[in-house]
């Protein structure tokens, strides 16, 4: 078993025992479920190595993401903002760090849709952040690509 620390920093993968970022559409549990699915209908399981969920280093790298990305929106000097300003970047926040982790980290696209809920001086803090992310699926991506065939259990 993996030791995890806060869950709201805790990589996604870690948080979920499982790979996801062996394809482009890994976003969604339905579609990796349907990919092992076909592929375990085109091939005999006896001719697949066996892949176990371990520990990668980019899983530390990610949340070190995750803490920086808490700490953009979470700590801010009072002069950046309105108090309607405020509400939209906690209730980004609480999206972000609630029930969309995954989607937020794993999907190209999403991240990027609350930058408006923070303040325009904190922008380019945002925008370096979606690059490290980018950066970072794009070395889960390349990773994981080296266990195609594999199953995972």
């Amino acid at each position: 078993m993996i030791e995890q620390g806060s869950v709201h920093f805790t990589a996604v993968e870690v948080a979920s025992g499982q790979y996801l970022f062996s394809s482009e559409d890994s976003a969604l549990q339905e579609t990796m479920d349907w990919l092992l699915q076909e592929a375990d209908s085109k091939v005999n399981p006896k001719e697949r190595p066996e892949r176990i969920f371990l520990h990668n280093p980019l899983h530390d790298y990610e949340s070190v993401w995750w803490i920086a990305t808490w700490a953009l929106f979470r700590c801010q000097p009072k002069s950046f903002e309105s108090e309607e300003s405020e509400d939209r970047r906690m209730c980004a926040m609480e999206e972000i760090f609630g029930n969309h982790r995954t989607t937020v980290m794993v999907v190209s696209g999403p991240f990027r849709n609350y930058k408006e809920s923070l303040p325009d001086a904190l922008h380019p803090l945002f925008d370096t952040l979606e690059v490290f992310r980018g950066v970072l699926t794009a070395a889960y991506r390349d990773y994981e690509k080296s266990f195609d065939g594999s199953t995972i259990l």
